[in-house]
């Protein structure tokens, strides 16, 4: 999937279209921190729950968000959600993070 955004109409038909793939095949947000959050509320208006949250951060891993949604190391999260519809929710300048194929990454394929 292609997704070229030229205005605010494209940029929420594109989230449109993602919610629609990650209902299909799941959805796990890389980053359980503030970012996580927002788009997980963002997604929830949209009726989708994420599958995971991803995260290194030690402390987090083994938690549930809400009570429900683990918080799994990139590892585990890649090994059962690898056809997910993965989305970056850090803030960084850089992902600098290997997908091995692991799904999708924000409605791309990250290879496979």
């Amino acid at each position: 999937m292609e997704i070229s955004i030229s205005g605010p109409k494209d940029f929420y038909l594109s989230i449109y279209h993602i919610a629609q793939e990650a209902r299909e095949k799941g959805l796990v947000f890389y980053g359980a921190g503030f970012w996580g959050d927002l788009s997980a509320q963002i997604f929830s208006l949209l009726g989708v729950e994420p599958s995971c949250f991803c995260d290194d951060d030690p402390e987090k891993i083994g938690r549930f968000y809400n009570d429900r949604i683990p918080v799994l190391s990139f590892e585990e999260s890649k090994r059962r959600y690898s056809n997910a519809v993965w989305i970056p929710t850090v803030k960084s300048r850089a992902l600098s993070v290997s997908f091995g194929g692991a799904g999708h990454i924000g409605g791309y394929n990250s290879g496979a």
